[in-house]
């Protein structure tokens, strides 16, 4: 995490691995318009930094993954506070940021009580 986090350009390259088929300028050109990078977020640490990691440029929004950050936080429970308040801040984080947050949610009906404010 740390590394993609301080160079979010490394994530961008032809989608096709066609890099020598085109001009370099246009693959480059195509890779910033099309490729959005979403720094996951699943530990304490990655919480602790979520704001610094949203403000990086490069960066275009947060993932958060409640089951892995529940294990990582102790907790058995997806609906525990604990795990509640690590979301908001991310969430928080996010939006501050003017970036996308996003959050794996297991069914349909969980996303309305999911979002983030």
């Amino acid at each position: 995490m740390a590394n993609r986090a301080r160079r979010p350009e490394l994530c961008r390259l032809d989608p096709l691995g066609r890099l020598a088929t085109r001009p370099m300028q246009e693959v480059l050109a195509r890779s910033r318009r099309e490729t959005a990078v979403i720094a996951q977020i699943e530990e304490p640490e990655g919480v602790e930094a979520s704001a610094a990691i949203a403000w990086t440029e490069g960066i275009d929004g947060l993932f958060l993954g409640p089951a892995d950050l529940s294990v990582a936080l102790g907790k058995t429970d997806q609906a525990s506070p604990a795990l509640l308040a690590q979301i908001e801040k991310v969430g928080s984080a996010a939006k501050t940021a003017g970036k996308a947050f996003v959050e794996f949610v297991a069914a349909a009906t969980s996303a309305q009580q999911a979002r983030i404010g």
